[in-house]
């Protein structure tokens, strides 16, 4: 486990408060060493999947999702 985690560490694929709490919620558990490299790949992924590209319009569109149901209740009542 600790080689993987220097390796991830030197990587600088996640950042250090998603690592540490990763190795926080790993360490108490009795995985296999597949599994445990599963976990692993599985948070790098989700990470790595939600990042967005900069100047991305992520407000514009989180407002459109927020404003229109609102919108569409205020009309049914």
């Amino acid at each position: 486990m600790e080689k993987r985690f220097g390796k991830m560490r030197d990587e600088r694929r996640l950042p250090p408060k998603v690592q540490e709490e990763l190795e926080s919620k790993v360490k108490d558990l009795t995985i296999t060493k597949k599994e445990f490299d599963a976990i692993c790949d599985n948070v790098i992924e989700s990470y790595e999947r939600g990042l967005v590209e900069p100047g991305e319009a992520v407000g514009t569109v989180a407002a459109q999702s927020i404003g229109e149901p609102g919108t569409q209740m205020t009309l049914r009542t």
